[in-house]
Formats: C-alpha cells, sequence, structure tokens
C-alpha cells in the first residue's frame, strides 16, 4: 500500500513519477507488446492478443473519451490501465475501469498508481459510475476494487466445450422443429450474399431487441457504427460459421462465431440472443447446434462462451452440449461519491477525446 507516495507531473517527460521508481505515463504505440504479453501473462489461454488490442484503438469511436496509461519501471512496461466510456452502452457520465499488472510485479502498489492516477483524471467529467470487472479467482483483486467503494453488481460464467465431447445427439429433432416452424436456420455468409449491407442494420436491430432484458441494459446507448466496428469488424467474425434464424423474411436469431487469435485451434461464441417475440421456440439450441457442427467439421478442438449467471434458459442449452463452466467473471460498479482514489495528486490531465492518449 503506497497511499503516503504522492504521485507528481513531470511535465517535460509528460510522466507521472514516485519515489518508488516506478512512472506512470500515457500510452505509446511501442507499448502493445508490452500491453499484450501482461494480459497473456494474466489470462493464460484467454486472452485476446496484441492484434485484437490494436483494433481496439483502431476502431475507437472518436466521439467518446478514454484515458491509457502504462506504469513503467526500469523502462520495462509493468502495468497499464485505462477508463473510458462504454462503447457498447454510451452516457457521457459513465464509464468504465480496466487495471492490468503483470503477474511477476502485483502487490507493490502499482496497480494504486495507476487507478489513482486515472481516477484524478476521469473526477474533471463527474463520472456517475464506473464500472470494472475481474475474475473469482482473484481474491486480491476484488478486494482491491472493493476497498475503492466498488459493489458487485452480477457475475458472468465462462464456459467451455471439448467438441470431440459435445452432446449433439440431445438435440436431434432441433432442426425438424424450426421447419415444422417456418423458421430457417442460415449461415451469416448466405445473408450477407443475399441483403448486402442491411444485414448489419438487421442484425443491429435484432440484437438490441434480444439484449434489452440483460443486465445493466439501461446502462447507455449502443449505435449502430460502434455495433459494426466493435463486433463484426474484429477480424476474428466467421461468417460461414455463425448462423442466423429467419421466420418471415426478419432475423429473429443469431449466434456470431469467432475465431480464437490467442489459441487458433478454439472458438469463440460472441452473442447469441433470440427476439423476444420468438423465444421459447428452439431457435437458440438450433443455433447452438449449427455452431457446434460447425467446429466439429473443421477441425477445431474448443468452443468458448460467456453467459450472465441469471441467463438460466441459455445455461440450459450449453449445460444439455456438454459445456463445463469456469469461474465467473464478478462485474462491479462503484457510483457517484464513491470514487477513492489512492492518492490525489491535485494535478489532472485532460481525458481525450477521440483517439486514445498516445505520448
Amino acid at each position: 500500500m503506497i497511499a503516503d507516495v504522492a504521485i507528481s507531473r513531470d511535465a517535460s517527460a509528460d510522466a507521472w513519477s514516485s519515489s518508488a521508481g516506478l512512472i506512470v505515463r500515457p500510452f505509446a504505440e511501442r507499448d502493445y507488446a508490452r500491453q499484450a504479453a501482461i494480459g497473456a501473462a494474466i489470462n493464460p489461454g484467454l486472452d485476446r492478443g496484441l492484434a485484437w488490442y490494436r483494433h481496439c484503438d483502431q476502431s475507437w469511436d472518436p466521439s467518446l473519451r478514454r484515458l491509457q496509461l502504462v506504469a513503467e519501471r526500469d523502462n520495462l512496461v509493468v502495468g497499464w490501465g485505462d477508463v473510458g466510456h462504454m462503447w457498447w452502452a454510451y452516457h457521457p457520465r459513465k464509464f468504465v475501469l480496466r487495471l492490468n499488472v503483470d503477474p511477476a510485479y502485483q502487490q507493490q502498489g502499482i496497480g494504486s498508481q495507476l487507478y489513482a492516477a486515472l481516477m484524478d483524471s476521469l473526477a474533471s467529467l463527474g463520472p456517475l459510475l464506473v464500472g470494472a470487472e475481474t475474475r473469482a479467482t482473484r481474491p486480491s483483486s476484488v478486494a482491491f476494487l472493493r476497498r475503492r467503494g466498488f459493489v458487485e453488481h452480477h457475475r458472468r460464467w465462462e464456459a467451455r466445450l471439448v467438441l470431440s465431447e459435445a452432446r449433439v445427439e440431445r438435440f436431434a429433432g432441433a432442426y425438424g422443429r424450426m421447419a415444422q416452424q417456418g423458421i430457417e436456420i442460415v449461415t451469416l455468409a448466405e445473408e450477407r450474399a443475399r441483403r448486402g449491407k442491411q444485414l448489419l442494420r438487421d442484425l443491429f436491430d435484432l440484437e438490441v431487441s434480444a439484449q434489452r432484458d440483460e443486465p445493466r441494459f439501461d446502462l447507455g446507448v449502443l449505435s449502430f457504427e460502434r455495433f459494426v466496428a466493435n463486433e463484426l469488424e474484429t477480424g476474428d467474425l466467421l461468417d460461414d460459421g455463425s448462423v442466423l434464424a429467419i421466420a418471415r423474411q426478419q432475423l429473429v436469431g443469431v449466434c456470431r462465431l469467432g475465431g480464437d487469435s490467442a489459441t487458433p485451434s478454439n472458438l469463440h461464441i460472441g452473442f447469441t440472443g433470440v427476439h423476444p417475440e420468438y423465444r421459447r421456440r428452439g431457435i437458440a439450441s438450433a443455433l447452438k447446434l449449427r455452431t457446434v457442427e460447425y467446429g466439429q467439421a473443421h477441425g477445431f478442438d474448443e468452443i468458448r462462451t460467456e453467459n450472465d449467471t441469471t441467463n438460466a434458459p441459455m445455461l440450459h442449452i450449453n449445460a444439455a452440449l456438454g459445456f463445463q463452466l469456469e469461474p465467473p467473471w464478478i462485474i462491479l460498479e462503484t457510483a457517484r461519491g464513491s470514487v477513492n482514489p489512492d492518492v490525489h495528486s491535485g494535478r489532472r490531465t485532460e481525458i481525450q477525446k477521440g483517439t486514445p492518449c498516445y505520448a
């Protein structure tokens, strides 16, 4: 704990420095490799990889604000963090925080200094809410956030399916039930060929409708442009593996399947949803089954997915297919007046609007 170590601004270097030999400065282009390496060390086999981090920055909406900082010791980046608007649920005074410290350098006050610098700068925007998340297997991270006023809001399961062990026989009648209801299951690639660019708008409308009853849907607004950039143009979406349900030419269900840049032999389900008016008809089961069959046919090893712990219908489908639950992610929030940095330097840097805060 370094609450008594003042963080001062070195204007010439554009960095915050401390007597502990740690420099906190804006993120720079040269930091991507260490950013990805730290993410991989914290989440072995689960991190998205360097290309994903680059894409997130390149596709960042210029109308949103964000500050990215790194912590450097002896010319080595040992931690990074950022705080900015939630692109998936925009509200001018609601933000999301990320902090990651190299496991070899944890418990040395580095996260505390990054947090203080980020929250000092954020204060100028008058935040109503700041969200953060961590896995339940990291009690020290949970405690770190709770000491600073964060409280648990909900949890999200992560699950994995070994494709060679998938219990597809339990879904033998899934496609027949779709045909009986006049519902067609097609690939995203097939529907792109039919609808062209209109498919993107139709898919956006479907996913917004399907998410209305998810936890924290009321956080803010997802724009069409952010949806396309961050969900459909990330480079890992598989058009021939992602599937749609169509009834009377209307999109009524979707299961987006993507590759895993960190583990090329694995797949990842980004989103599965069904229009509220078409639920309880077996559509989600048919969509999930098709993605499993795709993975098996193309020689993949596993499929990973995430679901809110309260989404009982989807969890039931996953369990029936053979998905195994892994430790959940804990989503925490701190409301206005609860933001509690360890250290306030008395100085703030502007949360940049537009591009990330590169040096």
